[in-house]
């Protein structure tokens, strides 16, 4: 599978307002308009938008004092650092005719951090997104993502505790260097046997 620098993306202080963060491509079917609709209906909360892409101008004009467009970020220790002092990460992805959500690196980067996760039930996601930490809410279905993110806002003990059990599952399943050895082991093996 895919993997993680766990060294890299750990845990850090929770933001004091509670913050969701977004990381993508600006593209509508990563379902940015509906996100920035949720943020509209819940003023309270601080959205935090990650990416470079063609709708990249209805995020920074979209006139909401709780949506923050911080640009592209280098993957490494600064989109760690968000991640980390975000309270849950979202993933809102549908399917369209040539395209499919089918990994969301940025769910394992996110729980990494012990930062829990709300996605779409697209192919990739359901894979990785399990109850202890993380919830997976059906696709184009803003209402159902806003009574999550609601949920999670009044909840936040839930998230301390749905943070922890995110990064043990990273350091279990998803950690860069056990991976490396694994993959060692599989091509050794496959050399030795072809010579």
């Amino acid at each position: 599978p895919h993997s993680v620098d766990t060294e890299i993306f750990f845990p850090g202080k929770k933001s004091k307002n509670f913050s969701v963060i977004y990381v993508g491509r600006l593209i509508k079917e990563k379902g940015i308009r509906d996100l920035l609709e949720i943020a509209r209906e819940l003023d309270l909360i601080e959205f935090l938008i990650v990416g470079d892409g063609p709708l990249k101008n209805e995020v920074v004009n979209c006139g909401l004092n709780n949506v923050k467009y911080l640009g592209y970020v280098e993957h490494g220790p600064e989109l760690a650092k968000l991640y980390s002092n975000a309270h849950i990460c979202v993933l809102n992805s549908f399917k369209v005719s040539k395209w499919e959500e089918l990994y969301g690196i940025v769910l394992l980067e996110a729980l990494s951090c012990g930062t829990p996760v709300i996605s779409t039930d697209c192919i990739g996601p359901k894979e990785i997104v399990k109850p202890k930490f993380g919830f997976l809410v059906q696709q184009r279905n803003k209402e159902e993502l806003k009574k999550k993110l609601i949920y999670v806002c009044n909840n936040k003990r839930s998230i301390v505790k749905m943070g922890r059990s995110g990064r043990n599952f990273i350091l279990a399943n998803y950690e860069v260097r056990n991976l490396a050895t694994k993959w060692e082991k599989v091509l050794s093996e496959k050399f030795y046997l072809s010579n």
